[in-house]
């Protein structure tokens, strides 16, 4: 009986893998190219994305790549893996509204960058042929589906049934286990790969290898991975993570069984994942017979482009160290990869629309490209030469103290306070005969990190979150995630408690009851809410929870997989699992939030109306004291941009229009015209549309419209107003620099930009006060007046610039001496003063510029004068961008000389 069992389990075996070859050789031929290859590129992309959607036991979905730039984890700098997206997943904080909620299996090709951080490549770049910094990371995931057993099976088929590789070239790694950890050996991976390798090609490696991390915290787990030897029909086991080039690694399957804490520890997930990611440009160069990545239809393309471009008659050969003394193939390398790697992260980091996203990028990504790449080399060429001068001074020091070791804390000053990099720095000190303390470097970034990521709490208290083993309890207990739609109603609600949740210095722990006072904050979940949890940029709200006479006051809402944490301290009483309560938030709060959500949304517009479509969202904050808002812009904004943006937002006010707010399918409402999202952002598949001025239904039922690209409409889960004119008025006061690329205006609306407005009346007569005093006056008012502008909050176009009519005479002199007693109280401002002579015959006019707005702003002294005189009949002169003067043979028309000289920089 078990000889017939086992004969008819080996025909299905037999079966499966005939119908797998056909399956591969299906989808190649389906794929073909004219490439000059059985394997192009494409192909075998798409091979392995078919293989497992069609897979007939275990289908999985095709969920697209991610953009390299995280759009919500401070712990990456660029999506360095497949399995980042999925974190939330993972970490069992995924919204139940979240398309990814829905996920069991799922298969793709992620775009990857590996250039800092823990997992970087970018040293090893051109010095071999099978490391990027930019590549594509093919992968399959479970998540608390299939786990070791499967997915070792997938992975062996895929290889060697349907990409035809040869088994005896396959060699397999697993997780040996960490005496210091107290991780035992990953003995059930090693009897799982048995049936498909013989044990001299099944090898044991430490965590270094075989214990994959994402970060210095986060999801973690053993992994097997299955390395190829190139030359083949040989004992290449020794060779195995040798880094060497012809014994590669090309597929990791992660099994993700731990979480690592903040302090190092590791916690058993409460589900087992699996997470594989496979080089997608080294199986290519496998599959399309090729020794190196670089040699393969990925990049042979590019290589032609450079040779062009560079004008230069040496192609690209493919060789490497003493064959290549010149480094001219090494350069070829590095470019070609860079270049991937820029256009890739530059695209996905400043997407100029949400819709048609890659249409739009096809035809403005390469003036997009060579306008951020030569600011950074610009930028960096002042870096450079600061550098320099620093290092130089370092260097000298220790020659004359004979001393050969550059000083850790030396070599990170340079980096981190001049953006000089380490590896610069040791290239500089080879050419000095010195050497660089990297120990002393690695140890000063650390304490620079753990200090930066300290976060403001209760001392020796753990933060009160949510993650996996939380939330896997409150599903185990048979909770459901909290009911919010109430938060959009203004009105008291009635709930249960269904959880109370309270952390120590060293564990989190729910408990049935609590009284007043035993914790310093407390999370309450409860079956309904009408609190708004922190999503959008919009902040969370705050108010009380009453139940008698105990008495919580909610501080903070928050939201993990749906489960609305209120967190706060109990003030009165006792509160117990299962209490009815009351809930009330403080909507007097909530009423200053909503204009600063619709008015970032018109500010949203009012930026793209101004600048162009290439503004893309990239954070706000919204609360009850102000708006914040991040854009994606290279050069501040100028002046007349200034006030352009704060006054169409000031129209919209003043035009009353409604604020309509509807759910609709996504895949229907992203065809409306103008519609905006943030890049990145992942919706559901019903989402919540916000437009101002224009009816939803109407939108929806002709979104081809270009009529709406005149309204603003978003994607929004937020708070908001009913009518615009609610919003009473607006006032942009801050504009800057947040990081190389991304700006950030703050502005003020209600009664706070009113006041706004009224401290600038208030200033702008002080001034027409002071025009009237006698010169010897002049200066110490303006001294006097310095720092009560300063310090204002006022309308930022009304706040830099100064533009007076003075009877000073017409003399120059005299008008450039309260120009300089002006800088002197007043460096970062800029000047305009008029002035007639005695017979007011004639009108002079001075301008200074700070060498702040004429770096940041572009203004130029003479362009203002000639501006503002032209409408005197006169011209201004001067070859200093930062001072001009001008004359005029009249003061017929000076009120008109005064405006145009106000209207130039505003």
């Amino acid at each position: 009986m078990e000889d017939l069992q086992k004969r008819l389990a080996a025909l299905e075996q037999g079966a499966e893998d005939r119908r797998l070859e056909v399956l591969g050789g299906h989808l190649g031929a389906r794929r073909e190219e004219q490439s000059g290859t059985e394997w192009p590129a494409e192909r075998i992309r798409q091979t392995f994305v078919d293989f497992f959607i069609n897979h007939p036991s275990l289908p999985h979905v095709e969920y697209k790549s991610c953009p390299v730039v995280p759009l919500d984890d401070p712990t990456l700098l660029f999506i360095n893996a497949g399995m980042n997206q999925y974190k939330p997943i993972f970490l069992g904080q995924v919204d139940p509204s979240h398309p990814m909620s829905k996920l069991t299996r799922a298969v793709n090709s992620q775009k990857c960058i590996r250039a800092g951080g823990k997992h970087n490549d970018l040293d090893d770049v051109g010095k071999d042929v099978y490391h990027h910094t930019f590549f594509e990371m093919l992968g399959n995931w479970s998540f608390g589906n299939y786990f070791k057993a499967e997915t070792i099976d997938l992975s062996w088929t895929l290889l060697t049934k349907v990409y035809g590789l040869e088994p005896d070239r396959l060699y397999v790694t697993y997780f040996g286990g960490d005496d210091k950890q107290g991780l035992p050996a990953d003995e059930e991976t090693k009897q799982l790969w048995l049936k498909h390798v013989p044990e001299s090609r099944l090898l044991p490696f430490g965590c270094k290898d075989n214990f994959w991390e994402m970060g210095d915290q986060g999801p973690c787990g053993p992994c097997t991975e299955i390395h190829y030897d190139r030359i083949g029909g040989r004992d290449a086991a020794s060779r195995v993570n040798a880094d060497v080039p012809d014994v590669i690694e090309i597929w990791n399957n992660v099994f993700i069984q731990f979480n690592r804490e903040p302090d190092s520890s590791l916690v058993v997930l409460p589900s087992q994942h699996v997470d594989t990611g496979m080089g997608f440009e080294r199986l290519a160069s496998i599959l399309q017979g090729k020794t190196s990545n670089y040699d393969t239809d990925v990049f042979v393309p590019l290589f032609a482009s450079i040779q062009t471009l560079c004008g230069t008659t040496e192609p690209y050969t493919g060789k490497l160290g003493d064959e290549d003394p010149t480094l001219k193939d090494m350069a070829y390398r590095v470019v070609a990869d860079h270049i991937r790697t820029l256009t890739v992260a530059i695209s996905d980091g400043a997407a100029p629309s949400s819709d048609g996203r890659g249409y739009v990028l096809r035809r403005i990504l390469r003036r997009a490209v060579i306008e951020v790449i030569l600011d950074e080399e610009e930028s960096f060429g002042r870096t450079l030469s600061k550098g320099l001068d620093r290092f130089k001074k370092i260097a000298a020091a220790l020659k004359g103290e004979k001393k050969t070791v550059v000083p850790g804390e030396d070599a990170f000053f340079l980096y981190d306070s001049m953006g000089f990099p380490l590896d610069l720095t040791q290239l500089m000190a080879e050419e000095q005969g010195l050497v660089v303390d990297v120990a002393g470097y690695d140890l000063a970034m650390k304490v620079q990190r753990e200090n930066s990521g300290k976060k403001v709490g209760v001392a020796g208290v753990r933060p009160l979150v949510l993650e996996s083993a939380e939330t896997a309890y409150l599903t185990g207990q048979q909770i459901a995630p909290t009911t919010d739609d109430a938060k959009y109603i203004q009105q008291h609600v009635t709930a249960s408690v269904v959880a109370i949740f309270t952390t120590t210095a060293t564990a989190s722990t729910f408990v049935q009851s609590t009284t007043a006072h035993e914790h310093a904050a407390i999370g309450v979940i409860l079956d309904t809410t009408s609190f708004y949890a922190q999503s959008g940029g919009q902040i969370y709200d705050t108010g009380v929870i009453k139940n008698g006479t105990t008495h919580f006051n909610v501080h903070a809402a928050e939201s993990y997989a749906g489960f609305v944490l209120h967190v706060g301290p109990l003030t009165k009483g006792t509160l117990h699992v299962g209490d009815v309560v009351q809930v009330e938030v403080d909507y007097q709060r909530r009423n200053k939030v909503a204009p600063n959500h619709t008015m970032t949304h018109i500010l949203n517009f009012a930026l793209r109306r101004v600048l162009g479509t290439i503004v893309d969202q990239r954070g706000s904050l919204v609360d009850d004291a102000r708006l914040r808002f991040d854009f994606t812009s290279n050069k501040p904004l100028k002046p007349d941009q200034i006030a352009a943006v704060e006054t169409i937002c000031k129209d919209v006010i003043t035009q009353e229009l409604p604020v309509y707010v509807e759910s609709a399918p996504q895949a229907h409402a992203k065809r409306i015209q103008g519609l905006r999202a943030v890049f990145g952002e992942t919706y559901p598949d019903q989402v919540r549309v916000v437009s101002i001025g224009a009816a939803i239904p109407s939108m929806l039922a002709d979104p081809e419209n270009a009529a709406w690209k005149q309204f603003s409409v978003e994607f929004c889960g937020g708070t908001h107003l009913t009518n615009t004119k609610e919003a009473v008025s607006f006032a942009l006061f801050e504009e800057g620099a947040v990081a190389k690329g991304i700006r950030r205006i703050s502005a003020y609306t209600g009664d706070a930009a009113k006041q706004a407005d009224g401290r600038a009346d208030d200033l702008q007569k002080h001034l027409d006060d002071l025009a009237k005093l006698p010169v010897v006056d002049i200066v110490t008012s303006v001294a006097a007046f310095r720092p009560v502008l300063d310090t204002a909050l006022i309308s930022l176009p009304r706040k830099e610039f100064v533009v007076l009519s003075l009877d000073v005479g017409a003399e120059a002199k005299l008008g450039r001496e309260l120009l300089d007693a002006a800088v002197q109280v007043h460096p970062d401002g800029s000047f305009f003063i008029f002035s007639v002579d005695a017979d007011r015959t004639k009108t002079a006019g001075f301008a200074q510029v700070s060498a702040k707005h004429h770096a940041a702003k572009g203004l130029d002294a003479k362009s203002w004068v000639n501006t503002a005189m032209a409408s005197l009949g006169g011209k201004g002169g001067g070859k200093d961008p930062l001072t001009a003067t001008g004359q005029a043979k009249t003061v017929q028309g000076l009120d008109d000389a005064i405006a145009a000289a106000k209207a130039f920089v505003h």
